[in-house]
Formats: C-alpha cells, structure tokens, sequence
C-alpha cells in the first residue's frame, strides 16, 4: 500500500507540472515551431532531464546529505545540480550545441529557474512529506504497542487481586464454619470461568460480565447479607466489552462500605445502541477494611478506560453516608 502511494503521489506531482508547463510555456511554442517533431523530442528530452533533477534530489541529496544534516553539501550541490541542468536544457534547446551549454540563451531565463525552483521545492516536499508519514506510522504503533503492553500489566493485575478478594470471601465463612460455604465454592465456579474467559479473549460478552457480577454479589452475601439491587437494561447483551471494569466497584462496595445486615447497595446498568452507563451507589462506613492488594481495582480500572474508551466519563463521588461510582462508555461499536 505504502508503494502504490508513493507512485500515485508522484505520478499527480508530473501531472501537475507537465501540464502547467505544457500549458503556459510549451504549447504556444509547439504550435509555431517550424518542425514540431523536432520540438517534441526536444521537449520531452527536456521533461527527462527535470526528471533527473528530481529523482537526484529524492533519493541521494536529501536523504544523504540533508537528513544526515550536511546542510552546507546539500546547498551546495543542489545549486551546481539546478546550475547543470539550466545549461544542459539551454544545450538541447539549441541542438546539443556546446557553446549554448557554455554560455546559456534562453527567450525568458526566469521560466527555466522558475521550473528549477519548482521541482527542487517538490522533491523537498515530497521527501518531508513522506518521512513524516513513516515517523507518523512508527508512533502511532508505538503508541499502539505501549498501551497493548501496559493493558496486558493491568490485566494481569487483576486476574490474582479479583480471586484473592474472593477467596478472601470464602475463607471468612469456611472460619465460622458457615453452611454457606458451599454455595459459596460453586460461586467461586462461575468465577473461575469466567477468569478463565477473561484471560483468554480481549473482551467479555455483557451479558457474561453482568452474571459475573451477580456471582460476585452472591458470594458475598452469603458472609455480609448485603441487600445488593440490581436494575439492569440491556438491548444487546452480546455486546463486547472490556472485562472487569464494573467489578472493583462492587468489590468496595463489600470492603468499604456498611456491611450491616440489610444494608443496600444499588447497581444500575443501562445499555442502548453504542451507549453504556452503570451506577452503583452504597452506604459508606469509616471502618474500612484493607487486604495486600487493596487500591489496584479502581485505579486500574481508571486506566483502561483511558486507554480503550477515550470518550469514557468516571465520576466517583464520596458524601457522609454514600459512595457513588458512575461511568459512562461511549462508540462501543468502534
């Protein structure tokens, strides 16, 4: 692809030129000449020789002298390349005759140095041109790669940090010797597949992260007895997403929030076309309830929404009695 532009950009450059200076200069010329033959051949000898000029220029002088920042070289040996070829084109004018290469004669000068300067100037334009584009490319994949390597960092963050919460979970019940620790350990099932899923693909079917969410909520409430509601709306729950962006949320809700029997934690989830909102809102408590990797779920989440959803918006709001998390996802079909 890069190939075939190359030559479409070049190709539209002697378009240009050729017809500006077929229709400006040449074409007059051409229709009073005495032998027309004569002067196409001198003509197109011309076209070759501004040919030479620019290809010189494309693929030895910029590239080794200018980009290696021989600046005076290039200055240099571009005037005594336009000098050379304004006397080669005043000797084919007049028939390869040595005196008019010596002592060039044109009718108007400042045509030939004007279309010297032109193609000088586009070489230049399309050199720059065209190692901007590659330079473009290359940070662009860069930028592609970093953001795929730290994604791949985060991700494996999350895989230990969301099973050690759960596990966390069981353990509390097995201590007490809870008849729900069972249902609990079939929980742990669903979660195990569904880590297993998120660890294999590069999203996760909505429909599965919001069973994965209520899994999650079961669990612990076999061990808090949370009143987790939820309010879910989806029109496409085949909808791929990114995996765990909803989870720590919920996770803190259980940590951090007020564990007392019946107290409420309220999800909504909403999702229509390309558009996704979720909400979730608990009783805050001060007593707060830290592990090892406490904190890595909703700064990582933080990050991942930048990275994958640029027009993402997260809103984390802390009142006396309330913690309110809310995120909206946008172009989810891009």
């Amino acid at each position: 692809m890069k190939k075939y532009n190359n030559i479409l950009t070049h190709g539209l450059f002697w378009l240009y030129f050729f017809s500006a200076r077929w229709i400006l200069i040449d074409k007059n010329y051409f229709e009073s000449s005495a032998y027309p033959f004569t002067y196409l051949i001198k003509l197109l000898s011309t076209y070759g020789l501004y040919s030479v000029l620019f290809y010189l220029m494309y693929f030895i002088f910029l590239p080794k002298l200018l980009l290696v920042k021989r600046v005076l070289l290039f200055v240099i040996s571009t005037f005594l390349l336009g000098l050379f070829v304004f006397h080669t084109e005043s000797s084919i004018w007049s028939g390869l005759e040595w005196d008019k290469f010596l002592y060039p004669e044109f009718d108007n000068p400042m045509h030939q140095l004007y279309d010297i300067l032109q193609v000088v100037f586009f070489a230049l334009a399309l050199f720059l041109w065209g190692k901007w584009n590659n330079l473009d490319k290359r940070r662009k994949l860069l930028e592609n790669e970093v953001k795929e390597s730290e994604l791949k960092f985060l991700k494996s963050q999350l895989s230990p940090h969301f099973l050690f919460n759960t596990l966390n979970t069981i353990y509390g019940l097995s201590i007490y010797n809870s008849p729900n620790t069972p249902n609990a350990i079939q929980e742990l099932k669903n979660v195990l597949n569904y880590i297993e899923e998120y660890n294999s693909k590069n999203g996760v079917l909505l429909g599965t992260e919001i069973e994965n969410l209520k899994s999650y909520a079961a669990i612990n409430n076999l061990r808090f007895e949370n009143n987790v509601n939820f309010n879910i709306s989806v029109d496409n729950p085949d909808l791929k997403i990114e995996p765990m962006l909803f989870l720590p949320f919920l996770e803190n809700a259980f940590k951090h929030g007020n564990n007392k029997k019946n107290s409420n934690v309220f999800i909504e989830l909403e999702q229509k076309k390309d558009d996704l909102t979720f909400k979730i809102v608990n009783e805050f408590s001060d007593i707060k309830r830290k592990d090892n990797v406490s904190g890595v779920g909703i700064e990582n989440v933080e990050k991942r929404l930048q990275i994958l959803y640029p027009y993402s918006k997260i809103s984390i709001k802390k009142s006396e009695v309330h913690f309110t998390v809310f995120i909206h996802l946008k172009d989810l079909y891009r």
